[in-house]
C-alpha cells in the first residue's frame, strides 16, 4: 500500500480491504481503513467518494453498536436526493437504525419509507435493464429468424430453377429425339426399299 504514488487508488484499496475485513468479521479494522480512506478523499477534493466512504462508516459504527459515531459518520451535509439511488438507500436505511434505536419511532418510519422508496427504483431499474435486455435479445433473434428464412426462401427459389432449368433441358432433349426419331424411320424404309431393291 505504501508503493502506490496515487492517492485516488490508495482510497479505493482501503476501501475494497475494509470490505474484505468486514468479510473477515474484522469491524474495527474495517472502520481504520475507511477512516483512511476518508481522509485521502477529503484531500483529493472528491465528495462523492467521501459521502460513500462516510455512509459505509456509519455502517460500520451501526454494526459494532456504536450509535453516537453512526450518527456521527453520516455526512451532515449531503445532499441525499442528488446522490446516486444505492447511496440513498444505504443513507436512509442507516438513519432509519440509528432513529429506531435512539426511540426516534415517527422519523425512523419516514426514513424507513425513504429506504423502501430508493430500494424499489433500484428494482425497477434493474426490471428495465432486463426486459431492455430481452428486448433486444428478441430483436436479434427475429433478424436472425428473418435472414434465416431469406436465405431458405433463396435457396429455394434457387433449387426451383435448377429443377425447372433440368426440365426444360429434359424436355427440349425429348422434342429433339422426338423429332429425329421419324427420320430414322425413314432411313429403315429406305433400308427396306434398298434391301428389296437388292432381292
Amino acid at each position: 500500500l505504501a508503493e502506490l504514488k496515487d492517492p485516488y487508488l490508495t482510497a479505493q484499496l482501503l476501501s475494497g480491504e475494509a470490505q474484505l475485513s468486514l468479510a473477515r468479521q474484522q469491524p474495527a479494522q474495517a472502520e481504520q481503513q475507511l477512516l483512511k480512506a476518508a481522509q485521502l478523499f477529503q484531500q483529493l477534493g472528491n465528495r462523492s467518494m467521501q459521502h460513500e466512504t462516510s455512509i459505509a462508516l456509519a455502517e460500520v459504527a451501526l454494526m459494532q453498536q456504536h450509535l453516537v459515531k453512526a450518527r456521527a459518520y453520516l455526512p451532515q451535509d449531503l445532499k441525499i436526493d442528488q446522490q446516486p439511488v444505492f447511496l440513498q438507500r444505504k443513507y436512509w436505511d442507516i438513519l432509519s437504525r440509528i432513529q429506531a434505536s435512539n426511540g426516534e419511532w415517527q422519523q425512523a418510519y419516514q426514513a424507513a419509507v425513504a429506504a423502501s422508496k430508493a430500494q424499489f427504483e433500484i428494482q425497477a431499474n434493474q426490471q428495465r435493464q432486463h426486459l431492455g435486455q430481452l428486448s433486444t435479445d428478441l430483436q436479434q433473434q427475429q433478424q436472425m429468424h428473418s435472414q434465416q428464412q431469406s436465405q431458405w426462401q433463396a435457396g429455394t427459389w434457387a433449387l426451383l430453377a435448377t429443377l425447372l432449368a433440368s426440365w426444360l433441358g429434359m424436355g427440349g432433349f425429348l422434342l429433339r429425339r422426338k423429332r429425329q426419331t421419324p427420320a430414322a424411320l425413314t432411313g429403315q424404309v429406305w433400308l427396306k426399299n434398298w434391301a428389296e431393291f437388292a432381292r
